[in-house]
């Protein structure tokens, strides 16, 4: 398979999640409770997003199940840790489009999605609107707010 050069704004995202706090280990202890795996999984997600791991990959860099995942994130939010993973990564798709000028398809090459349409269905499935339309509306509203 053919492999596309990563672009600078992936690998700036790269390297904030590296340079943040140290990296220490996310194993987590073989009888924690449900809230410390959920709660575990929620830092690594916050370290990870950007590099679009399934389930089973967090699931393994803490070392418990998918299936103790998934009771874990259920019990203490409610939802999937697959829910987890996609709204940290179009809350990221959100600052960018509104805090910079990269071009849709840098942010949906940047964070990992296989395509800008794919990145498109998932942003205006969560935004109920394609992202060109939710920059431009923020654009619109920021100026006009700082007009007044």
């Amino acid at each position: 398979a053919r492999r596309t050069p990563m672009s600078r704004l992936r690998w700036r995202l790269l390297f904030e999640s590296l340079s943040g706090a140290a990296q220490k280990s996310m194993q987590i202890p073989a009888d924690s409770s449900p809230k410390e795996i959920s709660s575990t999984f929620m830092s690594l997600l916050e370290r990870k997003y950007h590099l679009r791991w399934g389930v089973q990959d967090y699931a393994k860099a803490l070392k418990v199940s998918r299936s103790s995942l998934l009771r874990a994130t259920q019990s203490a939010y409610g939802c999937s840790p697959a829910d987890h993973i996609q709204q940290r990564t179009l809350k990221e798709a959100e600052r960018l489009l509104t805090t910079t000028d990269h071009t849709c398809a840098e942010i949906s090459e940047a964070l990992g999605y296989l395509s800008q349409a794919q990145f498109t269905r998932a942003f205006s499935g969560h935004f109920h609107e394609a992202p060109t339309v939710y920059r431009r509306k923020r654009l619109v509203a920021s100026a006009d707010a700082n007009a007044g």
